[in-house]
């Protein structure tokens, strides 16, 4: 559908009732790239779909530049992941050899081993 108005104003004419507006561009989040296969199919195998969620989500914060990562509670809340799940997520990568974990009190910083040099079987 246009998002302009149909309907142009001439003797005896109404005005229209509703217009649809367009959606702002630029505005969408996405996974930036690249998302190794290989990292990604070891995150699928075995693993809970938690984890792989868990997993997508530390590639869209790293796509917003971040080299250390941390991912909140509330960000992890939005895709129904619970701070309990997220820790047995994280470890489960960590497992994998897919992240490593630095934990300093109750914060966790977590770093993406995607290269395959540092791939850990």
């Amino acid at each position: 559908m246009d998002w302009r108005n149909t309907h142009t104003k001439t003797k005896g004419e109404e005005t229209p009732i509703a217009y649809v507006i367009p959606p702002k561009r630029g505005r969408q989040k996405f996974i930036k790239g690249p998302l190794p296969l290989e990292w990604f199919e070891r995150a699928v195998q075995g693993n809970s779909a938690a984890a792989v969620t868990v997993g997508l989500l530390l590639f869209y914060l790293r796509g917003m530049g971040r080299r250390k990562i941390v991912l909140s509670n509330e960000l992890a809340s939005r895709f129904s992941i619970t701070r309990n799940t997220k820790a047995r997520a994280l470890r489960a990568l960590e497992d994998a050899g897919l992240i490593s974990l630095q934990r300093t009190g109750q914060r966790v910083v977590i770093t993406l081993c995607h290269d395959e040099v540092s791939f850990r079987r």
